[in-house]
């Protein structure tokens, strides 16, 4: 099988969806497919330099020489990009008119939907109609955008790939908590420090930010007892991650299967918390929040302190459990069985 895949930010890990493209690419390597890339990089830019941004359609316009003078099976579409420009949407357009023309099909994968931007939503609604598979991450998208449904695949979003070291954890003390991954709009990040500052008035808990954000602007040392990790190696990501009992997952609106940072930190055995969604919710190794609200918020942090060692153990050994159905081999498997699904309803039409 031969690829091509559009995506963000490829190098370094400044962007999850970017790093993504990375992992299953090269997982698809390992499965013998060839893969090459059409990328641009925009995690430096400022928010009105994202919007002016040029430098995905230039990916397109890449994309677009690469598939008439390769021999491409499909061309992968990791979005949403960092990038804001709507002008995407022409190179896109151009894409999928010319791809009618040989033997490449196009596949969107789609990171999020109900989660972005209202122009980001409108963006992707201009890239649904136009393209032959849709790759999603949760089964509520065949609802939600059931025009779509016939050519939607689901597959999980894998994890950072950041390797956990088993009994590092002090149950006991649980006093060690994390938060891991970007600082975005898609994050309550100011919401869970001023509740972490009023639940932690005494200092004895402990709170490990890992992120590759640059979070100067937040002044991290005026909360107590913060430590901020930035662009740790996933070695030293994984063995801050090993070593802390609970992960704070401050997602707007909710946590889904969709979410990399969710899925990375059970597969280091933390018990996350945050506010989630019906997938979710009622899992029995989350602690939940109904809001991100200041009280609620610093008293579901209270409440994480109630939990005696054994039931940390419990609901640690299960979340462990849950996080192995995300791994990128999966994702890839996933992957595959739509592109071989999609080949069998191609090729059931011919017949007929």
């Amino acid at each position: 099988m031969d690829l091509l895949c559009i995506a963000n930010n490829i190098k370094g890990n400044y962007d999850g969806i970017g790093k993504h493209a990375r992992i299953v690419g090269q997982a698809f390597k390992d499965h013998g497919a060839q893969i090459d890339y059409c990328t641009g990089t925009t995690w430096n830019k400022s928010l009105l330099q994202k919007f002016f941004s040029l430098q995905m359609c230039k990916a397109f316009v890449s994309a677009i020489f690469k598939m008439l003078h390769g021999n491409y099976d499909y061309i992968i579409i990791e979005y949403p990009f960092m990038e804001y420009n709507p002008l995407i949407l022409i190179f896109h357009w151009m894409l999928f008119f010319l791809s009618r023309f040989i033997h490449t099909r196009i596949a969107f994968s789609m990171h999020e939907y109900d989660r972005v931007s209202p122009m980001r939503r409108l963006i992707i609604d201009g890239f649904l109609p136009f393209c032959d598979i849709i790759f999603i991450s949760e089964e509520k998208y065949k609802t939600e955008l059931s025009r779509y449904a016939m050519k939607m695949y689901v597959r999980r979003i894998p994890s950072h790939e950041i390797k956990y070291t088993p009994g590092e954890k002090n149950f006991d003390k649980k006093k060690q908590y994390c938060y891991f991954g970007l600082v975005n709009r898609s994050k309550a990040f100011e919401q869970m420090m001023n509740a972490w500052q009023r639940f932690n008035t005494n200092s004895k808990c402990v709170f490990d930010v890992v992120t590759n954000t640059d979070l100067s602007d937040y002044h991290l040392e005026k909360y107590n007892n913060v430590h901020y990790h930035y662009q740790l190696s996933d070695i030293e990501a994984g063995e801050m991650l090993s070593k802390c009992v609970y992960a704070i997952v401050p997602v707007v609106p909710n946590i889904g299967l969709n979410n990399s940072s969710f899925v990375t930190t059970i597969q280091c055995g933390c018990i996350p918390i945050g506010r989630y969604n019906d997938e979710l919710i009622n899992e029995p190794f989350v602690i939940s929040t109904d809001s991100y609200d200041l009280l609620p918020f610093c008293n579901v942090l209270k409440e994480s302190q109630k939990l005696s060692s054994d039931e940390l153990i419990k609901r640690s050994k299960i979340a462990l459990a849950f996080g192995q159905k995300f791994s990128v081999q999966k994702t890839v498997d996933m992957m595959i069985e739509g592109f071989e699904s999609y080949e069998k309803k191609k090729n059931r039409k011919h017949e007929k």
